[in-house]
């Protein structure tokens, strides 16, 4: 049930909890345990009482104030109301599928955050967002609660954060409201983050970035340019950008905000810099806060080199790398279990062309100039002046000082660079692919004996081979077979013949005869995902070695089986 609670709930950006999705009930989780756990199930009375005392911290919210899925809500509405049965279940059938694919989704992002974790000198991987609570607003008091007699008006606060997966660390950037929360600000977080995670000035040549759906900020033609545009000027070799389905997008970020919320539950910040020092110590490792004092204009400065681009709102992931002519091409997928890339003929364009070149802007962007409402600083002046007595005196100058003039009070308080990024960057580091082998002969001797290993011989009347699994064995690894099967050993996928059916499993283990395998199924196109259980552990057999009908290094990158191996799995079934 932990598996299944962090695969299907958001976190919350406010409290520590997770969230459940609006169309699930406890007692759904009840049935779904059921189907799970068809043998030695506790009662609903023990599994209400066991769910009580573990999952203290999960919440099924029936008036949520964050953003909500239209289709959790319509599918709860429809269920709760529905009282032909028939129409009842396939509605139950409509909601498994959604969350299904919803988990994918997220299961997909996990993968890659993992991916980023084992290959830091390769792969970056990070998550954007805003914190979507204004508890920051200054002068802030704890609890929440404001003192009776003081001014109501505050000065608005935002956080934009930025978690990088291969070393925990988050970014926190925060404006004043001095700027519009859009792509020019989304951008400028991002590229902040990008130079503080190069060494030598160099990034991995990968970056895999992770956004909500929020058009404006992010899911636009401008955001998906300027990836282009890195990709292009060689600051990273391929990036990324998936996105999770919208009302399902709170995750490990929100899990960091909410540390923030619980924070300023507790304590006072009345000024910017008190309010920086109190988020620096709302976790470990300590937050990198910055306050903007610059952001830069790249909205405008990328327009006349961008093309057209519709529907770009509805793929859940995009791939942006250079093609064999050295033009950048943008590519994406619907879900990120879709088999293919598209459009497969790479005639997407995103920049312009002149004489067959692609355009792409010069120089560097402006600045975007702070701009804050002058009803706002004569509404916070007035509401400083009633606060006066819950204030210290050093306190109550600092305001009036910034409230003079807050542009210059941002750049005093702020440690951005006012360098333009790009300055600080140069083309991504490559790592060095490994060794091929030199012994190539004595690799295939050693993989001939150890096969004469597993197989052994039986001992028969007949000088006929056997047939069944070493007969498989035999077709799939002699010359002119479609994959010869490489030498067992810990870490590598094979395919197997067990309880008379046959399967695909990574080996975990290897003792005497037997051989461990934690078991992949087809989730679908030909995506192979391990099955997991329902308290979350992943499923394991054991079998003998001579069971296992071919070996091979991994599955691609798109978690499928490699063309070669297909084909030998093919054949494996018209032999049986």
């Amino acid at each position: 049930m932990k598996w299944y609670v962090e695969k299907m709930g958001d976190y919350s950006p406010d409290t520590l909890r997770i969230l459940m999705p609006s169309c699930l009930l406890i007692k759904d989780l009840y049935d779904e345990y059921i189907l799970c756990n068809e043998e030695n199930m506790i009662g609903k009375k023990q599994f209400y009482k066991l769910w009580r005392k573990k999952f203290q911290h999960v919440s099924f919210p029936q008036n949520p104030r964050m953003t909500q899925c239209k289709m959790c809500m319509l599918l709860k509405d429809a269920i709760s109301k529905e009282v032909n049965i028939e129409i009842r279940q396939s509605l139950l059938l409509q909601r498994n599928e959604h969350l299904t694919r919803q988990q994918t989704e997220r299961e997909s992002y996990y993968q890659r955050r993992i991916e980023a974790e084992k290959n830091p000198d390769k792969v970056l991987s990070v998550i954007i967002d805003g914190m979507d609570q204004k508890k920051g607003d200054l002068p802030h008091f704890k609890g929440h609660a404001d003192p009776k007699g003081i001014g109501q008006y505050k000065l608005r606060t935002h956080v934009t954060g930025g978690l990088c997966h291969s070393n925990k660390k988050l970014y926190s950037m925060i404006d004043l409201g001095q700027y519009s929360h859009d792509t020019n600000l989304t951008l400028t977080c991002l590229l902040h983050i990008l130079c503080n995670e190069a060494k030598d000035g160099k990034l991995p040549q990968n970056l895999y970035i992770q956004l909500d759906n929020c058009g404006r900020e992010n899911k636009n033609k401008f955001f998906l340019g300027f990836m282009a545009y890195l990709v292009k000027k060689k600051y990273l070799k391929e990036i990324r950008m998936s996105f999770l389905m919208v009302g399902h997008t709170h995750e490990d970020i929100d899990q960091r905000f909410s540390k923030y919320a619980h924070k300023l539950k507790f304590d006072d910040a009345k000024t910017i810099d008190e309010l920086t020092k109190l988020l620096e110590r709302s976790m470990v490792p300590m937050p990198k806060i910055t306050t903007l004092q610059r952001v830069w204009n790249i909205r405008d400065w990328l327009v006349p080199c961008l093309e057209e681009i519709h529907n770009q709102s509805f793929p859940h992931v995009y791939r942006i790398f250079i093609d064999a002519r050295g033009d950048v091409k943008i590519q994406f997928k619907n879900w990120s279990t879709d088999p293919i890339w598209q459009p497969e003929d790479g005639k997407l364009e995103i920049f312009k062309r002149a004489n067959d070149i692609q355009l792409i802007p010069d120089g560097l962007p402006q600045v975007v100039p702070m701009a804050f409402k002058e009803d706002d600083i004569r509404a916070l002046k007035h509401s400083i002046t009633k606060s006066k007595d819950v204030l210290s005196y050093a306190q109550f100058q600092w305001w009036l000082t910034f409230l003079e003039r807050p542009e210059n009070e941002v750049k005093k308080i702020s440690n951005q660079s006012t360098n333009w990024y790009l300055d600080n960057l140069s083309s991504y580091r490559t790592v060095p692919e490994p060794a091929q082998s030199t012994c190539e002969e004595t690799t295939q001797t050693i993989q001939r004996i150890l096969m004469r290993e597993r197989e052994g011989r039986q001992v028969t009347n007949s000088a006929r081979r056997p047939s069944g699994i070493r007969e498989n064995q035999r077709l799939l690894n002699t010359p002119g077979s479609s994959q010869p099967s490489i030498p067992i050993a810990v870490g590598i996928m094979a395919i197997f013949a067990h309880d008379n059916a046959q399967g695909i499993g990574k080996i975990t283990d290897l003792a005497n005869e037997n051989v461990s395998l934690q078991v992949y199924r087809d989730i679908g196109s030909g995506v192979f995902q391990p099955v997991t259980r329902a308290n979350g552990a992943s499923q394991i057999i054991c079998t003998p070695v001579k069971c296992l009908l071919l070996c091979f290094k991994s599955l691609t990158s798109s978690s499928r089986l490699p063309g070669d191996t297909s084909k030998a799995l093919e054949r494996l079934k018209n032999i049986n």
